[in-house]
């Protein structure tokens, strides 16, 4: 299985490097050593995730529970996630790749069939928590092997390849899901939800490369804020392997003399807290804002309409948009920088969220029906571009030397965001309606991009009064 998925990235890689704008003397990031094992795994581990993202909550509808229930369900998912985030580096540590993988495709995949005993809130709830501490572990091995595997000039193109192993999935399984519980019923699901317990051949690859990418990384590395690859696989890390970081530090060898992170004066090192914060903010509270709108859409969209074939066809836009645009987007993210599409697809998705709003009260007639999918397809473009702006935007804004933070920052943000707007929009769902827990959602999403394209203005404001020989903010903000 492993030799047949690297031939498969070598494959991609040469047709879509035409594509993405990879030149024939730069390797394709698809053919970067460890990176076909890599994005299988994600794969797989995101296909499991992404047939039950629907699906468990329509099984509690189905069951009797009510909108809060079904969101309580993929909120509780999305919490147990991020909690597993923030010990992924001790795992490392610990256990080293492979077998931190391993773990996390097992506690994702097994829990999977028990669905079938039961369908109540409580017991699916259980068994979405034991999920999430595995799709928490493959989250962030999978972005932190892209930010090691690759270097910083091409990471658009490896964030954008890494997206399209997270969203292929998801456009192919999120839409049929749903149909496959209603029409052959939900044992089918269940059963197929299982597949991340095949990523466990891929871990030993993985482990593999990243322990060959850094041969000279070691305890110098220490107290950097880094991990490096061949010390989590060894037993070693640096501090930020305490936070679940998915990002791993640059080997000595990328640079011209040996790492030495607590060199006094260096300004890497006098950068505090609260600097970064400042820097991660606006990148992830846009993220936060999109993902929830995606939370409410993956979990509620199956409730939408009673009709299999139109909640089909609007899964189907929403996911296939957001995977080609979280891919495409790489190549603009490299040549132009992130921050400028920001706030124009905040407010394309905060557009989309209307569409939905008001579809919701135009009932299930053809108009309402269109507007539903039409929604949908805006969702889907800011969801995709979003994903992959936000990652690339956060690492140019805080520097390479915050990487894992940045990862785990990135990281929690987008988990706790998809789990926030599953939980907020079921809340609001059964005390009012989906009309309103989309309106709600729009106008929060509008806010954002508003805040946003505000602080763009008063960074541009700001820049055009220094003189020409000060240093300006390189990020774009």
């Amino acid at each position: 299985m492993t030799r047949l998925w690297h031939s498969i990235c070598r494959m991609l890689g040469g047709r879509i490097n035409e594509v993405t704008g990879d030149t024939e003397g730069a390797p394709s990031v698809w053919r970067a050593p460890g990176m076909p094992a890599l994005l299988g795994s994600t794969a797989l581990g995101f296909a499991g995730f992404a047939l039950l993202m629907p699906v468990a909550p329509l099984w509690v509808l189905d069951g009797g529970a009510d909108e809060l229930g079904a969101g309580v369900v993929n909120g509780v998912l999305m919490l147990c996630t991020v909690l597993a985030q923030l010990f992924v580096g001790r795992a490392l540590r610990r256990l080293g790749w492979r077998w931190t993988l391993t773990l996390g495709a097992c506690l994702l995949g097994a829990p999977t069939p028990v669905h079938l005993l039961t369908d109540e809130v409580w017991a699916v709830t259980l068994l979405a928590a034991v999920r999430g501490l595995g799709f928490g572990i493959i989250t962030v091995c999978g972005a932190t092997g892209v930010a090691a595997l690759v270097e910083p000039a091409r990471r658009g193109r490896a964030v954008g390849a890494y997206g399209l192993a997270v969203a292929a999935p998801q456009f192919l399984l999120v839409p049929v899901a749903p149909w496959f519980a209603e029409r052959i019923g939900f044992w089918l699901v269940f059963a197929l939800a299982a597949v991340p317990l095949l990523a466990a051949p891929l871990a030993v690859p993985v482990a593999h490369a990243l322990r060959a990418e850094r041969p000279s990384a070691g305890p110098e590395l220490r107290g950097s804020g880094r991990v490096s690859a061949e010390s989590a696989e060894s037993g070693e890390s640096g501090e930020s392997g305490e936070s679940g970081d998915r990002t791993v530090g640059e080997a000595s060898a990328e640079s011209p003399g040996p790492a030495r992170p607590t060199e006094p004066g260096r300004p890497v090192e006098r950068r505090d807290a609260a600097a970064l914060r400042r820097a991660l903010a606006g990148p992830i509270v846009a993220l936060l804002a999109i993902t929830s709108a995606g939370g409410a859409v993956l979990t509620f969209t199956p409730s939408l309409d009673p009709d299999p074939t139109t909640v089909y066809v609007a899964l189907v836009v929403f996911t296939g948009t957001a995977a080609l645009c979280r891919w495409g987007i790489g190549g603009y993210a490299d040549r132009r920088g992130a921050a400028p599409a920001i706030a124009p697809l905040l407010f394309v998705g905060a557009a989309g969220l209307a569409a939905i709003a008001v579809a919701t009260v135009s009932g299930h007639r053809p108009a309402g029906r269109f507007l539903l999918v039409a929604g949908m397809l805006a969702v889907g473009v800011a969801y995709g571009g979003l994903q992959n702006l936000t990652l690339v935007q956060s690492f140019a804004a805080a520097g390479e030397h915050a990487r894992s933070t940045v990862s785990t920052a990135w990281n929690v943000g987008f988990d706790a965001g998809t789990g926030l707007g599953a939980l907020a929009a079921g809340a609001v769902a059964t005390s009012t309606s989906y009309t309103a827990s989309y309106a709600v959602l729009a106008v929060t999403t509008a806010l954002v991009g508003l805040g946003w394209a505000g602080s763009r203005w008063r960074a541009k404001r700001g820049a055009g009064r220094l003189p020409a020989d000060s240093p300006r903010e390189s990020s774009g903000r």
